[in-house]
């Protein structure tokens, strides 16, 4: 799970009261939720180029985090959602679901990985 939104003056503890206190509330009392807040925690903290932060937060299944859609953290109230894995791909063929060790496919590792142009890379592509 990630909370998103976070003010750049936000802390781990802050958003770990935060998530404990919105999960609680949305279990209304529930002894499976009470016992499993235990278990919540921070795992990682960033800073986007705009100025607020992104928190990746471990929650264990039995809470059911998705009945929770924001959380108040001092005073912002930020977005609380499930965080989506990142795709592996390969950097051989550009290929999803595998990596570079296992790839069969074409060598096309100078090319860029958008528009498979040979005259520049990713971070030059323009499409």
């Amino acid at each position: 799970m990630e909370v998103i939104d976070l003010e750049s003056t936000s802390t781990a503890d802050a958003v770990l009261a935060a998530v404990k206190k919105a999960i609680l509330e949305a279990g209304k009392g529930d002894a499976k939720v009470d016992a499993a807040c235990g278990d919540i925690s921070v795992t990682s903290m960033w800073r986007l180029t705009n100025g607020q932060q992104v928190a990746k937060v471990r929650v264990p299944r039995s809470v059911k985090p998705t009945e929770v859609s924001r959380v108040r953290v001092s005073w912002t109230n930020c977005r609380f959602r499930i965080r989506r894995p990142e795709a592996i791909r390969c950097f051989k063929c550009h290929g999803f679901g595998h990596t570079q060790g296992r790839c069969s496919g074409p060598d096309i590792s100078d090319s860029c990985r958008k528009c498979e142009d040979k005259s520049h890379k990713e971070k030059e592509c323009l499409t």
